[in-house]
């Protein structure tokens, strides 16, 4: 039981940081550096 808890956390937690203005920040940031490298 402990594991499906440990995931349903980590699940739980990612959604959060899905949602914040820093996880939003940070993709913009990948992005950025995707078209450097591919550009």
């Amino acid at each position: 039981m402990k594991i499906f808890r440990n995931s349903f956390d980590n699940s739980l937690a990612k959604s959060e940081i899905r949602n914040s203005d820093q996880f939003k920040y940070t993709l913009a940031i990948e992005l950025k550096n995707k078209c450097k490298m591919n550009g």
